[in-house]
């Protein structure tokens, strides 16, 4: 082989090589963090990555939003439904103005598969960053960004009820606080047994006449 030959081979290799780099970049650049997939380019799903979080009227799916609203002390509620058990223990991180707070969830006892989260309040229509966060090792579960809207769903069932106090008896007659006055009782002293004493009249003793 000639060398003429030998440099054309060596020149095709390294078109074809550098050809396959090009290729392999681009769909890399696809599925990088930050960018925006071409059409009909579908990222890869990685294992650990948060779920996109949605209503739970849009989409079927084990982890979704149910409802916004406010307790009678005006915190924000975010209710949650959730049927996969290895998110049972979570809470949320809620981004308003720069700003994260931190949201606990509990598990509604009456009602399946469902959890309210509460924290500071929010104003209608603020559009906010809701993260969901596993509490066994803090990690991010879903996430969204949406806006608040109270009163999407109906919260009766989680409406936090305030204490009942306990009930004053009320006085039936007297001044408040005055003890009542005891009653006599007639008291028997006649002795089972025992002769009854006669009363002797008073002077003048009466007088016999022949």
């Amino acid at each position: 082989m000639s060398l003429r030959t030998k440099l054309i081979l060596a020149g095709l290799l390294i078109a074809a090589l550098l050809a396959c780099g090009m290729i392999g970049y681009a769909n890399l650049s696809d599925w990088a963090p930050g960018s925006t997939p071409r059409a009909g380019v579908e990222a890869p799903t990685r294992a650990g990555s948060p779920l996109k979080l949605q209503y739970c009227a849009d989409a079927e799916v084990d982890l979704c939003i149910s409802s916004f609203g406010r307790d009678s002390v005006q915190n924000s509620l975010i209710v949650i439904k959730n049927s996969n058990p290895a998110f049972s223990d979570m809470y949320l991180r809620i981004k308003r103005a720069n700003f994260w707070r931190i949201y606990p969830c509990q598990r509604v006892e009456l009602l399946e598969n469902t959890y309210y989260c509460s924290g500071d309040y929010i104003p209608d229509g603020e559009k906010v960053t809701v993260n969901v966060y596993s509490k066994d090792n803090n990690r991010l579960i879903a996430r969204a960004v949406l806006p608040f809207a109270a009163g999407i769903a109906s919260l009766a069932e989680i409406t936090v009820i305030p204490p009942t106090e306990t009930p004053v008896p009320e006085l039936t007659s007297g001044t408040p606080g005055e003890k009542p006055t005891p009653r006599p009782t007639a008291r028997n002293t006649n002795v089972p047994g025992q002769p009854t004493a006669t009363r002797i009249p008073s002077y003048p003793y009466p007088t016999s006449y022949p």
